[in-house]
């Protein structure tokens, strides 16, 4: 069974790393180094699909390719053709393919962000000593992008090792199904804990490798420099265009079309009384789970720009690794300490859990925010206010929390959406009668009842929506 999954879960990681790296590295040359017209309305679509949980985006293709989904319906009636005989959505090409539409902004965002930051002076000389754009890209664009690119290969491989809920919908075998399978199907709880091992030594080594090795060094902020060097012309424009229109249709208008046809369809059944409960009861949890890990942040952040020396600061990054866990270990891993401990898994015990469940796995979204935040609040300012004669605590309420109002909100609205999303967790960890949009798209998707589980689905994307104009403002603040 081990290897098994290792051979599953693994093709699945490296294809979509390898979808999603080329896909992200031509949008980044397109924005950053090509004349094509309206930049900015081409990177916001190319951002969009950042909304679509992995589980929303798969049940979408799963239920728009099944053999009486509107696709092959459509190739059957009007062209005569089975469709399904030339396209298994269900295998591991077909689930990369879903996946990549989903996380290539992910590399797509990291990649234009070292472009950006690149010299043009260094194009310009080497395009005056007669080097084609293509030597340029072996020689200079791709040696300074590594780290960058490399980052985001990892956060879109951990990301696969981490998902649940995509797989799920496309009933393919990953570590995290089967973990969560140990559990719930076969109650062996032993099992659940070790086939965690592996992925968690796997998540471990991959963020200490990209925190201490291959990590982005930032530097000072500059202008921003427009280098042409793919001159977009006659054929050439018009086949580059269809392509992104492709990839748009495919990643964001599609989906979102198919999921409004299916929410009106549904919507007299789905939407009564019981379903306004379920979205107050996300909207609670989700609200509680981000103030008080925001507040934590916060907490951790007052100690590291105040109280903390060079040593402490060093061992920092540990504290975020639970990002990189899938969110089925850390349930299995807690409700292991639970069972060794012979604490009742009930009442305030159930809530704490759930609640320590998403600290661990949440933890570094906003304290990554923040730290970025107030490295930009100039350290003077601390030494004018301590020369006056203010604490610590003063300086960091009434001159840091001030300035870094933006990110704050920011940052408990990312949380806010993340809980929002998270469904292995969840799932594992709920006291008994708790549910949320998550759980419920998933005990729907898993009867095949894509119509009702779509209306919980457009809730989320315009959760997802809100929170990526907020983050987009607050980049452009900063």
């Amino acid at each position: 069974m081990f290897w098994d999954l290792l051979g599953d879960t693994f093709s699945l990681a490296f294809l979509t790393v390898g979808f999603t790296s080329v896909i992200g590295f031509s949008q980044a040359y397109l924005i950053c180094f090509s004349n094509i017209y309206f930049k900015k309305g081409l990177h916001l679509l190319f951002i969009l699909p950042l909304i679509f949980p992995l589980y929303v985006l798969g049940f979408v293709y799963v239920g728009s390719l099944e053999y009486s989904g509107a696709i092959p319906s459509f190739f059957r009636e009007s062209f005569g053709i089975n469709i399904l005989s030339l396209i298994n959505i269900k295998s591991v090409w077909g689930v990369a393919f879903v996946f990549s539409l989903a996380l290539t902004p992910y590399i797509y965002l990291y990649l234009r962000s070292a472009f950006r930051a690149m010299d043009a002076k260094l194009f310009l000389s080497a395009r005056s000593l007669g080097k084609l754009p293509s030597e340029l890209v072996k020689h200079i664009i791709l040696p300074q992008a590594t780290p960058w690119l490399f980052s985001g290969a990892v956060l879109v491989f951990l990301e696969v090792l981490c998902d649940f809920g995509g797989v799920s919908v496309f009933n393919y075998e990953t570590f995290s199904t089967a973990i969560y399978h140990a559990w719930i199907s076969l109650f062996s709880i032993n099992t659940a804990v070790r086939l965690s091992l592996f992925p968690a030594l796997v998540a471990l080594v991959l963020y200490l490798i990209n925190q201490y090795k291959f990590k982005v060094r930032v530097g000072k902020a500059k202008r921003y420099e427009e280098t042409i060097l793919f001159d977009l012309t006659g054929t050439t424009k018009a086949l580059v265009i269809s392509i992104v229109g492709i990839y748009v249709f495919l990643s964001v208008i599609f989906p979102a079309l198919q999921l409004v046809l299916w929410s009106l369809e549904a919507i007299n059944i789905e939407l009564d009384k019981s379903y306004f409960l379920l979205i107050a009861e996300t909207l609670g949890i989700g609200a509680l789970v981000a103030f008080l890990i925001t507040g934590i942040s916060l907490a951790f952040l007052f100690l590291e720009r105040h109280r903390f020396g060079k040593k402490e600061i060093s061992f920092l990054p540990v504290t975020k690794l639970g990002y990189a866990l899938p969110g089925s270990i850390i349930a299995i891993s807690i409700m292991a300490f639970f069972a060794n401990a012979k604490v009742s898994y009930t009442g305030l015990f159930a809530f704490f859990a759930l609640f320590l469940a998403y600290l661990i796995k949440f933890y570094s979204v906003p304290s990554e925010l923040m730290r970025r935040g107030i490295s930009g609040i100039s350290k003077k300012m601390d030494w004018s206010s301590q020369s006056l004669g203010k604490s610590a605590v003063f300086t960091f309420t009434k001159v840091q929390l001030p300035l870094l109002r933006p990110v704050i909100f920011s940052s408990f609205v990312m949380v806010l959406i993340e809980v929002f999303k998270e469904m292995p967790i969840t799932l594992i960890l709920r006291p008994f009668g708790v549910n949320t949009l998550a759980t419920r798209i998933y005990e729907l998707t898993s009867e095949g009842e894509w119509e009702r589980a779509s209306l919980s689905a457009v809730f989320l994307l315009l959760l997802g929506g809100i929170s990526l104009y907020i983050s987009e403002k607050v980049v452009e603040k900063s």
